[in-house]
C-alpha cells in the first residue's frame, strides 16, 4: 500500500512539473519576447489615457438620480418586432421582471437556490413590471416583446393603453 501511495505521489509531482512551463514552453522563449515587443509598441503608439471626465460614470450617476423618484411619470412603449403596439403612462420606473429582492442563490456549505419572496422557486419571464397612476399592476413579458421607457413622451406611433373601468 505504501509503495502504491509513493508511486502516485511521484507520478503527480512528475506530471505537475512536466505540464508546467517547461513541457509546453515557458514565457521566456522567443514567442514571449515577440509578444512583449508587440505589447510595448502598442502601448507606445496608443498609450492608455488617464481619464478626467468619467462620462460613463456620470451617465450612470445621472440615470440613478433621475429614476430615484417614487412618483416619476414614465412613458413605457411596447414593441412586437419593430411595431409599436402602444404605450402605458406609468407611475414610477418599470422594473425588470428578472429583478429579485433576495439573491437567487445562497451558500452555507454549497450553492442552493433561494425561494422568491412568495416562497416559490424558478426564474421569472423576461419582461417588465410597473404600476399605472391608478395603481393597476402591469407585467409585460415574453421573448417577442420589448419596451422603451422614458420620462417624457416620445414621437413613436402607438395609442395609449388604458385600463378598462368596470
Amino acid at each position: 500500500m505504501k509503495k502504491i501511495s509513493f508511486f502516485i505521489i511521484c507520478l503527480m509531482l512528475c506530471l505537475t512539473t512536466c505540464f508546467a512551463d517547461g513541457f509546453f514552453g515557458s514565457n521566456t522563449g522567443p514567442i514571449a519576447a515577440v509578444q512583449e515587443k508587440i505589447e510595448k509598441n502598442a502601448y507606445t503608439a496608443y498609450p492608455i489615457p488617464l481619464t478626467g471626465n468619467f462620462l460613463e460614470r456620470k451617465t450612470l450617476y445621472d440615470w440613478t438620480k433621475r429614476w430615484d423618484k417614487p412618483d416619476i411619470v414614465c412613458y413605457t412603449y411596447f414593441f412586437i418586432g419593430s411595431n409599436c403596439i402602444g404605450y402605458f403612462i406609468t407611475h414610477g420606473k418599470p422594473a425588470s421582471a428578472q429583478s429579485y429582492l433576495l439573491p437567487e442563490t445562497y451558500s452555507y456549505n454549497y450553492n442552493r437556490e433561494s425561494p422568491d419572496v412568495d416562497g416559490t422557486y424558478g426564474t421569472n419571464n423576461p419582461g417588465y413590471r410597473f404600476f399605472l397612476a391608478d395603481g393597476t399592476a402591469v407585467e409585460c413579458s415574453g421573448a417577442m416583446v420589448s419596451c422603451v421607457y422614458s420620462d417624457a413622451p416620445l414621437s413613436l406611433s402607438g395609442q395609449e393603453i388604458k385600463v378598462i373601468k368596470k
